[in-house]
């Protein structure tokens, strides 16, 4: 209805709106969009996205790297060892002079989803979390290290018969899995 794409309307405004504030065009350079670089760690190579890549319009042309996600708690946003694998790749590539400030930041924002229940919501707010070079830690990277391996170690466990009733490969994942058991008693 007309009142639904109002809404979304609002909704795609307010956000776009909320964002330009964070990062006015005046202050902020954007350097790349939807960028995905791979990182060699150990010998895994690991592929990344970045949504924004900024430079600041300072003297010192620091760099922010902007990512969205879906749901921003402390939690995710803190304990994700991909996070401070971007931090290090922002880090690398900041080649500028460094002084007490950062000179990189990973913003991660994540946006509410629109919800056409409450059709009188008008506050539409980012939240966003910002990491920057102080909070990087090598233990966070060794971690993202010892679980790639440990899984790469494992043997990979089929997927016991789904609750799909009309899956076309439903038999073949049962047998699969019956299999699996067999050999591991």
């Amino acid at each position: 209805s007309i009142d639904d794409v109002q809404t979304l309307s609002n909704y795609i405004i307010a956000n776009v709106y909320s964002f330009l504030k964070l990062f006015p065009l005046k202050t902020y350079h954007p350097l790349m969009i939807d960028v995905s670089p791979s990182v060699m760690l150990s010998n895994f190579t690991i592929q990344f996205n970045f949504d924004f890549i900024y430079k600041q319009n300072n003297k010192s042309n620091y760099i922010h790297g902007i990512v969205f996600v879906n749901d921003l708690n402390d939690y995710t946003s803190r304990y994700d060892y991909f996070n401070y694998l971007k931090l290090k790749f922002l880090k690398s590539s900041y080649l500028g002079k460094r002084n007490a400030h950062s000179a990189t930041k990973l913003h991660i924002i994540s946006v509410k989803p629109l919800t056409y229940r409450n059709k009188n919501l008008k506050n539409y707010v980012l939240k966003k979390h910002t990491l920057t070079e102080a909070d990087m830690d090598d233990f966070y990277l060794k971690e993202l290290l010892n679980s790639l391996s440990f899984s790469f170690k494992q043997k990979p466990k089929p997927i016991p018969a789904c609750s799909n009733f009309h899956c076309s490969k439903r038999k073949e994942c049962a047998t699969t899995y019956e299999r699996y058991i067999d050999e591991s008693r």
